[in-house]
């Protein structure tokens, strides 16, 4: 079955204006390394923090530590028992401001 011209055109005009909406409203994805306690590991656990998209990375680093942490555990196999970004990532962040 054809379209007519009008309701093509609407149909664009539609798809179009969900676009626009869709990459305001798109969510963004911040890759966290949170590291454990243990002394000399410092080998990080990345953990994927998705936010609205007006969040900036500082934001979600000044949230980390009001995270509650559930069985998280550094690649190397130490638990992480309270939010601690690796300090280097956490320096590389604020000095971005």
């Amino acid at each position: 079955m054809c379209m007519s011209t009008r309701n093509q055109n609407l149909a664009q005009f539609q798809y179009q204006r969900l676009r626009k909406h869709r990459r305001r409203s798109i969510p963004i994805a911040t890759y966290v390394p949170l590291v454990c306690d243990r002394e000399g590991c410092g080998i990080a656990l990345r953990v994927k923090a998705v936010r609205p998209a007006s969040a900036t990375e500082l934001d979600v680093c000044n949230e980390v530590a009001k995270w509650k942490l559930h069985d998280l555990f550094c690649p190397a196999g130490h638990p992480i028992l309270e939010p601690k970004i690796q300090p280097e990532w956490e320096k590389l962040v604020r000095e971005k401001k």
